[in-house]
C-alpha cells in the first residue's frame, strides 16, 4: 500500500462522503467522532469503499470502519 494522498485532503473527501452518506453538512460532521454516530447503512457504506478504493488506488475492506472508529484515524491510516 502506498500513500498517494496526503491524511488532510483524505479527511476532507471522507467528511464530504460521510455527509452526504448521512445527509448532514460538512460543518455537522466531527471527525474525531465515532463513525457509527454517522448511521450510515451497510449499503450506503459498501458505495462509500468502492469510491475509497478507486481515490487511494487499493481495495480498502470493510475491517477499515471498524479497526478506525472515527474519520481522522481512517484518514491516517490511509495516508500511511
Amino acid at each position: 500500500m502506498e500513500p498517494s494522498l496526503s491524511a488532510s485532503a483524505l479527511t476532507a473527501w471522507l467528511t464530504e462522503c460521510f455527509a452526504a452518506k448521512a445527509g448532514i453538512s460538512v460543518a455537522e460532521v466531527d471527525i474525531d467522532a465515532p463513525l457509527e454516530r454517522y448511521e450510515i447503512d451497510s449499503v450506503k457504506a459498501v458505495g462509500m469503499l468502492a469510491e475509497l478504493s478507486d481515490l487511494v488506488g487499493w481495495s480498502v475492506t470493510p475491517s477499515v470502519l471498524i479497526e478506525h472508529e472515527t474519520l481522522r484515524a481512517m484518514a491516517e491510516y490511509l495516508a500511511g
